[in-house]
This record gives C-alpha cells, structure tokens and sequence, in this order.
C-alpha cells in the first residue's frame, strides 16, 4: 500500500493492504493516514470495519478506530500516538509488528458482541470497555462529570454484531432498541432500522 501524507511518501509492506478482508466477510481491517492540523506530525489508523449482512448494499462502516505506538496498538490517542516525519519509518515497523495480532484479538465477532452488550448496559463506548481508562485521564476538564448518553449506533452495531454470531432474537432486541433510539425527525435511519427489523423477520 502507497499512502501520502503532507508530501511523503508512505510505503507499507506488500501484506498490509488498504483493506484486509475477515474470513467471514464481515469485520475487516483498514489502516490510513491522519496528518496533524496544529503540527507536522502524523497518526497510523489501524480500523475495524463493519459490513451488515441484512443491509442491502450497505456500505463497510467504522466500527472501531486505533493508532499505533512503539509499544503497540491503542484506541486512546495519546501524544506518542503521533509521529513526526523522521520516525514514520519506526511507525510502519511498529505497525507492521503488532497489527495483526491486534486484529486477530480485537476484530471477533464473538468479542465484539460481548464488548457492546457491555458497553450497553454499562453506558460506556466500545473504546472504553476494550481499553479502559480512568475516567480523570479521558475526560475533557470543561465537560459534566455525567454518565454517557447512548447513541443509536452502539445499538445498530450491537443487533449487527448479534446476528452475524448467530444470536437472531437479540439481535431483532437491539435492533428495536436501534429504532427506539432514533428522533422521529431522523427519517432516513428510522428507515434502515426498520428494514433491517423487516430482514431478521424474514431470516427466521
């Protein structure tokens, strides 16, 4: 893969691929480039993508966003977390040492389904259930100190993750969850949930 970044040329090796394809076609891993706005420095994003079986045509979507270091893949972005132009060359090492292994623990479906019933019933995000933190270090000094209002996603990608590891009646429970969460103004995704409630039915 050939990836430029702010004029530099970045050559990974011939096995990472833009894309990695999961055996079952359904959890892949990406790695991109993320140039610094504020400073000439560079963040390497190893990414699980999810792609939704009961979607037609549904597009691969970012489930989980991680960044290399030098000791190996994290998903909180700390200052090491960017390198700047002269140690890219130890980033792509660092990259290519510990990306795989990071991929075959994190992107199960198994582990992922589990990781979001825990997020959901602990109103956590799937960052903070697979690499937890204390709160103090993570949260911003201005924000409440008040617990995570769950988003309609971690719902939507929990009833997918559910079906793909072959639990169709919680699935069909996350997806009304899913569409119960949604505002009624937001018409397109009150669509998609029902569709995708309309496809577990037709699945059983």
């Amino acid at each position: 893969m050939e990836a430029r970044a702010g004029g530099l040329r970045l050559c990974l090796p011939e096995w990472s691929l833009p894309v990695r394809a999961s055996e079952d076609g359904h959890l892949d891993l990406a790695v991109s480039v993320q140039r610094n706005t504020r400073s000439e420095t560079y963040k390497i994003n190893p990414s699980i993508l999810l792609r939704n079986a009961l979607l037609e045509s549904a597009p691969s979507e970012l489930l989980v966003l991680a960044n290399v270091r030098v000791d190996g893949i994290f998903l909180h972005v700390t200052r090491s977390s960017w390198w700047p132009p002269e140690a890219l060359a130890d980033a792509l090492r660092a990259l290519k040492q510990h990306v795989i292994g990071w991929y075959h623990r994190v992107g199960r479906i198994d582990y992922l389904a589990a990781v979001a019933e825990t997020a959901i019933r602990e109103k956590a995000s799937l960052v903070d259930v697979i690499e937890p933190m204390d709160r103090s270090a993570t949260a911003l000094p201005w924000a409440p100190d008040t617990p995570l209002r769950l988003g309609s996603a971690l719902f939507y990608h929990a009833a997918v993750l559910h079906y793909l590891n072959g639990d169709r009646d919680q699935a069909i429970a996350r997806t009304g969850d899913w569409l119960a969460a949604v505002p009624a103004r937001d018409g397109a995704e009150r669509t998609r949930a029902q569709q995708q409630l309309d496809a577990l039915s037709r699945a059983g």
